[in-house]
């Protein structure tokens, strides 16, 4: 007996044949992308936009072109990247037959609401309302704080490239976020390691007078007993060293 199909399975099936982003394509719900590209299209269609999750490019109508031009300016390098939400209006009309269309609710980079007044048809305007899209959804923030994480554990150059390559896969809004902690780790990671501090000078320095070099030389009798001569000798010898620099000190 067969399995039941899967939800994607399933929004997969009702999928446009098309070589665009249809408003059929989004009955199921609007969806937020990622701008990733733009290009010349033809004279009916004079912009093409590519776009994340593996949709179909998005070929925006007159009115949604006005809409990216005032919120990005007419330089379409300026539009790669940004993000924003489409969603099938029933309402649009073609050929005097309601057909429904794609239309943008949200866009990112939008500091409030705006509203633009752009014509509809000749003679008349209608108010097109977008709001603001949170540059990173909550669920883009657990996986930022996921992987900074992960990359301030990195112990290797290795495994920091290995989170490197992975992060290209994602959108430029998470890689913007994580960029600074991956180029600190990467700094940490390149400078040598520091050279520890000689123990036995280090050890020397915490005995204040003579009367406690007495005790270390004590100590040192009782406690290197059985360790190697040239280890004995040498903390004798530092020790001799420092009661000379303590003697001239008084």
């Amino acid at each position: 007996m067969n399995e039941n199909p899967t939800p994607e399975e399933v929004r997969a099936s009702i999928v446009a044949k098309s070589n665009q982003l249809n408003a059929d394509d989004l009955i199921t719900g609007p969806i937020t992308v990622e701008i990733t590209g733009v290009t010349r299209g033809d004279k009916e269609q004079p912009v093409t936009v590519a776009i994340s999750g593996g949709h179909q490019p998005y070929k925006p109508c007159k009115t949604m072109r006005r809409v990216l031009i005032a919120v990005y300016s007419d330089d379409p390098k300026l539009w790669i990247g940004q993000r924003m939400t489409l969603f099938c209006d029933p309402s649009v009309v073609f050929g005097g037959v309601r057909v429904g269309g794609v239309r943008i609710s949200h866009l990112s980079g939008l500091a409030e609401t705006k509203t633009f007044m752009l014509t509809k048809t000749r003679g008349k305007k209608e108010a097109v309302t977008v709001h603001p899209i949170a540059a990173i959804s909550p669920e883009d923030q657990k996986y930022i704080a996921a992987a900074t994480e992960e990359l301030n554990a990195a112990e290797s150059l290795e495994e920091l490239q290995g989170h490197g390559e992975m992060l290209k896969t994602k959108s430029k809004a998470i890689q913007d976020a994580i960029r600074p902690a991956y180029a600190t780790r990467l700094k940490a990671l390149k400078q040598p390691t520091p050279e520890q501090p000689d123990t036995l000078t280090h050890w020397l320095s915490g005995i204040p007078d003579l009367a406690s070099v007495q005790s270390c030389a004590e100590f040192r009798e009782a406690m290197l007993a059985d360790c190697p001569e040239s280890l004995i000798a040498e903390v004798g010898a530092a020790l001799a060293a420092h009661q000379d620099t303590l003697q001239k000190a008084t």
